[in-house]
């Protein structure tokens, strides 16, 4: 076990739940949703060379080595037993139930040495700008360290690291992340979060501390500072050779991932696909043997498949009101009709575009008369607002 690098806790003065605030918010529907949504638009808004598509990748790696993909293995196997046997005490019974299976899962992982990961990959991104900056302006900062904070990132301006960054939580029964960047002119940064019980454990002695335990180098200023060198950032350069970030969630909720791409691709292509339509976005999903890939020359094929497979009512036919059948947790796919509307003429549709000052140019599609796969007439109203990317 390495001294210099240690699972920090911060210490805290009040009493925190088993469910955090931060990204408990994420719970709610499909959490492939939300992991699409956050980590492809953070991508997209880090794009480094705007001339080309940023790449993102989902990739499932089975059976990796438990005790080789977390580091200081032994001190942290130790600070989750413990906090999580303190929490399954709990009076609260979702905790219990929670807590419970968490350990199982802990326990089946650490007795075989195996672990499944999904490492997300970003390429021509800029990474995480600021690894060994502690000021407010640091990305590797908001990302792994900050709360309840966002800053715009990337040539493109655009989105934040607010709490969508605990997306990647909701998916692990270990509720632990590891990050990897590298940034040109800065070199590598690795660190990582463990999202736990906060209850009082041996290590901790008398006081409580916060669920989050952080992996680190250092504090300065009473800030966090990533590792840049050393044992952990060795091991993980060998997967990262061109600048941009890696994120590994530790551990995966076996119910889930039993079509993990298919599930990627629906969710990507719906919420994505005018910027992979524009070149602004290429994605690949990977898990075994199954890939798919999504650009330019496969989307309209891509969205016309959601639509055929997912969009079908009970009764075998395709709505005519698609608005009824939406919902928080049953999102039915509706992007084919809108980037046909983008980008087939039709007498029906009218285009518009204006220059707005200290906004720059909007276009408005209006398709009148729209019809479904089937061609006919669809008897709704659907709009979708969409900034650049």
């Amino acid at each position: 076990m390495s001294d210099k690098h240690i699972w920090k806790f911060d210490e805290i003065r009040r009493s925190l739940g088993w469910t955090v605030g931060d990204w408990s918010v994420f719970k709610q529907g499909s959490p492939f949703k939300h992991l699409a949504r956050e980590n492809t638009q953070n991508t997209l808004d880090a794009t480094k060379d705007t001339s080309r598509p940023a790449h993102i990748k989902f990739e499932i790696k089975r059976d990796e080595k438990f005790s080789n993909i977390i580091p200081n293995y032994i001190q942290f196997c130790e600070e989750f037993e413990q906090r999580v046997k303190k929490a399954i005490k709990d009076n609260d019974t979702q905790t219990k139930k929670n807590a419970e299976a968490a350990l199982r899962y802990f326990n089946k992982c650490k007795a075989l040495d195996k672990i499944d990961i999904l490492k997300i990959s970003d390429f021509n991104t800029t990474g995480l700008v600021g690894i060994k900056d502690t000021s407010i302006d640091s990305k590797f900062q908001k990302l792994v360290f900050s709360e309840g904070t966002s800053a715009r990132e990337g040539e493109s301006g655009g989105g934040t690291f607010g709490v969508g960054k605990f997306a990647p939580f909701t998916l692990t029964p270990l509720r632990t992340v590891l990050y990897f960047t590298k940034v040109e002119d800065e070199g590598y940064g690795f660190s990582a979060k463990s999202s736990t019980s906060y209850r009082k454990t041996e290590s901790t002695s008398e006081k409580p501390y916060t669920d989050r335990n952080m992996f680190i180098a250092d504090i300065k200023d009473r800030e966090y500072i990533g590792i840049t060198e050393g044992e952990f950032v060795d091991k993980f350069t060998m997967n990262r050779a061109e600048v941009g970030t890696d994120i590994y969630i530790v551990g995966l909720k076996t119910e889930l991932m039993e079509n993990f791409v298919e599930q990627m691709s629906v969710e990507i292509s719906e919420r994505f696909f005018m910027a992979i339509h524009e070149e602004k976005l290429t994605c690949e999903i990977i898990d075994s043997n199954t890939r798919v890939e999504l650009n330019k020359n496969n989307i309209e094929k891509r969205l016309f498949h959601n639509y055929n497979k997912y969009s079908l009512k009970s009764d075998g036919t395709f709505p005519k009101a698609f608005y009824q059948y939406q919902s928080k947790t049953n999102d039915k796919p509706i992007a084919e009709m809108f980037l046909r509307t983008y980008t087939k003429e039709d007498p029906n549709r009218i285009v518009r575009k204006k220059k707005i000052t200290g906004f720059g140019e909007v276009e408005l599609y209006l398709q009148f008369n729209p019809v479904n796969i089937e061609n006919e007439l669809i008897k709704s109203h659907n709009i979708m607002h969409m900034r650049r990317l």
